[in-house]
């Protein structure tokens, strides 16, 4: 009877260490999503500044072509009229 015993407490005692185990990594489950929900919103944020950035380096040169092209318009009407 006294060997059941030990072998049924060695039985609960590896099932009671195997849950233990299981308990620390569901734990660990939100703690990483977590983890991993900053890091995508930080690159997301890192993104979204890049993306603003070459936004601005298009916008400029194409402020500049438009510029160009009004004052070559500009131009044109000009030497239209005095050649008329």
């Amino acid at each position: 009877m006294q060997k059941k015993k030990i072998v049924v407490l060695n039985k609960l005692t590896a099932m009671n260490r195997s849950l233990e185990e299981e308990v620390q990594r569901l734990k660990q489950i939100p703690v990483d999503a977590i983890s991993k929900a900053k890091q995508l919103e930080k690159n997301w944020s890192e993104s979204n500044l890049k993306r603003a950035k070459k936004e601005e380096e298009l916008r400029n040169p194409m402020l500049d072509f438009s510029r160009i092209a009004s004052e070559r318009d500009d131009f044109q009407t000009r030497s239209a009229e005095v050649a008329a």
